[in-house]
């Protein structure tokens, strides 16, 4: 259950406010817990510590990422698996997103990647292959 009246605080700023780095929050992939806005704490928490937080709701690719140092992905879905939590899971990420992805990450980029229980890892399965991660 999501909390929605927390509100932490920052009291000693990493960065001063709107100058951190760029991060974005994808809520274009049928991201679970982002299309119910249940990381506003964590995106208040982010703008809090001086970070630039952004919900990224276009497919991935060199420019979308462009300018970002963290993507944040959460429980993404493909769009056939949203009111279908049957296997086989569909990969939620097009072979060109997961490419652009590697790339970004190869060239500085930060990707915070978090599949939690069933169809999540399946639709994470190819992304985080490219890096190395099997889900289990």
């Amino acid at each position: 259950m999501i909390d929605a009246a927390y509100r932490p605080r920052i009291l000693e700023p990493t960065y001063p406010f709107g100058t951190g780095p760029v991060v974005l929050v994808d809520a274009g992939h049928n991201a679970f817990h982002a299309r119910d806005e249940h990381f506003a704490q964590l995106a208040d928490i982010l703008l809090q510590d001086g970070y630039r937080a952004v919900m990224l709701r276009d497919a991935y690719s060199a420019r979308a990422l462009a300018g970002a140092d963290v993507l944040i992905v959460v429980n993404a879905l493909a769009d056939r698996d949203v009111d279908n939590w049957a296997l086989p899971t569909s990969p939620a990420f097009t072979p060109e997103e997961i490419s652009a992805v590697r790339e970004w990450v190869e060239n500085g980029g930060s990707l915070l990647l978090i599949a939690d229980h069933m169809p999540f890892p399946g639709a994470a399965a190819d992304l985080g292959r490219v890096f190395g991660v099997e889900f289990m």
